[in-house]
C-alpha cells in the first residue's frame, strides 16, 4: 500500500468511527491541500457496492439561499439517480437481451410542499427501490458555490432540527459535509446538535504522502531531485512561506539550468511567480513571468514539446501581474501580445480571455475607442468557437463591456450576443454575478 492509499485508509477509519457514533451528519474539517484525498475517498464509494450495501452520492448544487437549496439538491439527486439507472440498464441490456428497457426510477416528490420534504420523499423512494440491498446511503454535500456562509450554516442547523424533532431521516441515511480546517465556520453551528452531527478532523496529510512517494522514487538523479523540489515549492505556496518559496525555486533553477532544460526552467519560474502573485508580491512575480517568456521561447526555438503552451501561460500571466499591480498600460500591451500569440496557436480560449482583458485594461484607462476595438477582436474569436466552448467562455463579459462602451449600439450588441449565447445571455450573466 503506497503512502497516498494509506491516507485514504485513514479517512475510511474516520468514517467508521462516525458510523459507530450512530449520528446522521459527519462534519469533516479538511485543509485545502488535502481536499483531493477526500475526493478520492468519495470517488471510491460512489459506485454502489452490492456486497457492503454502501453508496455515496455527491451533490454539488450551488447554495443560493436556504429556501432554494434543498429543492436544488432534490433535483440534482433525481437527475443523478435516473441517469445512473439508465446507464446500468443499458449495460445490462448489452449482456442480456431479455433485460428490461423501462427506467425503474419513478419520482415520488410531486406532492411535497417545499424542498426538504421533497428531498426526504426522494430519499425514501431511493431506499425503497433498492430494498434491503442498500444498507447505507450517504449524501456528500459539496456546493460548487456558497452565496452566504451564515445562511448555509443555518441550513445545516435546520437539517439537524428536522432530524431531532421528527426523526425524519431513515437510519440508512448519512450526510457528509466538509469544512475548512483553519476557519471551521460550521463548527459552532453544530455544537448545539451534537446528538445529530459529529465534528472530526481526519489526520491526513497529502503533502507528506506525496513527499514519501517522491523519496521512494529518488534514484539520486537530477530529475528525481527536481520532483522533490517541486513538492517543496507547492508546499511553500500552500503555507504562504516566502522564504521557503525562494529557497526551493533557486535550488530547482540550479538543476534546470545546469541540465539546459528550458521547459523545466520555465515551469519553475511560472510556479514561483504564481506563488508571489498569490502573496501580492507583484513586481518580482512579473519579473519571473518575463524570465519565463525567455526560456519558453528558447524551448520553442529548440522544438521542445509543450513550450508553446508554456510561452502562452507566461505571456498571459505577465498581463495578469501588471493588471493586479495597477500598471494598466503595460497590462493591455501584454494581454494584446498574448492574444496574437494564442491566435497563431489556434488557442481560442486563451485568445478570447486575452483580448477581453486587454479591452478591460483600456476601459479602466479611460480609452474607450481602443477598448472597443480590442473587444471586437474578442467577439471575432468568440464567433469561431464551437457552441459548447462558447457557452463556457467569458464571451458574455465581452458583451457586457461593449454595452458599457457604446450604450447607443445596445440593440445591435444585444442581437449579436443573443445569436451567439442565446436570448437570455445577459440575464444569466447578471444572475451568476449576483
Amino acid at each position: 500500500m503506497n503512502p497516498i492509499e494509506q491516507e485514504v485508509v485513514k479517512l475510511a477509519t474516520c468514517w467508521d468511527e462516525f458510523l459507530l457514533s450512530e449520528r446522521s451528519i459527519a462534519h469533516w474539517l479538511i485543509n485545502p491541500a488535502d481536499q483531493s484525498l477526500v475526493n478520492a475517498f468519495v470517488k471510491i464509494n460512489e459506485q454502489f457496492d452490492e456486497k457492503t450495501g454502501i453508496w455515496f452520492i455527491q451533490l454539488t448544487s450551488p447554495f443560493e439561499s436556504s429556501a432554494a437549496f434543498a429543492y436544488a439538491l432534490n433535483e440534482e439527486l433525481n437527475h443523478l439517480v435516473a441517469e445512473g439507472l439508465d446507464d446500468a440498464l443499458a449495460a445490462e441490456a448489452e449482456e442480456n437481451a431479455s433485460a428490461p428497457e423501462a427506467n425503474p426510477w419513478q419520482r415520488a416528490d410531486a406532492g411535497a410542499a417545499s424542498g426538504l420534504p421533497a428531498l426526504l420523499l426522494t430519499i425514501h423512494q431511493l431506499l425503497a427501490l433498492f430494498d434491503k440491498s442498500l444498507e447505507q446511503l450517504t449524501l456528500v454535500i459539496k456546493p460548487a458555490q456558497i452565496k452566504s456562509i451564515d445562511d448555509y450554516a443555518h441550513w445545516w442547523q435546520e437539517l439537524c432540527r428536522l432530524g431531532r424533532s421528527h426523526n425524519a431521516w431513515p437510519a440508512a441515511l448519512k450526510w457528509l459535509v466538509q469544512d475548512d480546517a483553519a476557519s471551521g465556520y460550521l463548527t459552532k453551528y453544530f455544537v448545539p446538535y451534537q446528538d445529530q452531527a459529529l465534528t472530526q478532523t481526519p489526520a491526513i496529510n497529502l503533502t507528506a504522502a506525496a513527499q514519501a512517494i517522491a523519496e521512494q522514487a529518488d534514484d539520486g538523479s537530477d530529475a528525481a531531485k527536481l520532483r522533490l523540489l517541486f513538492l517543496r515549492l507547492n508546499n511553500a505556496i500552500a503555507e504562504q512561506n516566502l522564504t521557503a518559496l525562494h529557497s526551493a525555486a533557486e535550488d530547482a533553477l540550479i538543476i534546470t539550468r545546469q541540465n539546459q532544460w528550458p521547459d523545466m526552467t520555465t515551469t519553475v519560474l511560472l510556479t514561483r511567480a504564481g506563488g508571489l502573485l498569490n502573496m501580492q508580491h507583484y513586481t518580482p512575480a512579473i519579473a519571473d513571468y518575463q524570465q519565463a517568456q525567455v526560456f519558453a521561447a528558447l524551448g520553442v526555438n529548440n522544438n521542445i514539446p509543450g513550450c508553446e503552451k508554456l510561452l502562452l501561460q507566461a505571456l498571459l500571466f505577465t498581463g495578469t501581474g501588471f493588471f493586479l499591480a495597477e500598471q494598466l498600460e503595460q497590462a493591455a500591451s501584454a494581454f494584446e501580445r498574448t492574444a496574437l500569440a494564442a491566435e497563431e496557436q489556434n488557442d481560442l480560449w486563451t485568445a478570447l480571455e486575452a483580448w477581453r482583458m486587454a479591452a478591460f485594461s483600456c476601459e479602466r484607462l479611460k480609452q474607450p475607442a481602443r477598448a472597443w476595438q480590442l473587444a471586437l477582436s474578442a467577439l471575432e474569436v468568440g464567433k469561431k468557437m464551437p457552441a459548447e466552448m462558447r457557452q463556457q467562455s467569458t464571451l458574455g463579459f465581452v458583451g457586457q463591456a461593449m454595452l458599457r462602451l457604446k450604450p447607443a449600439a445596445q440593440n445591435e450588441i444585444q442581437h449579436n450576443f443573443a445569436e451567439l449565447l442565446g436570448p437570455d445571455w445577459l440575464k444569466k450573466l447578471e444572475g451568476a454575478a449576483a
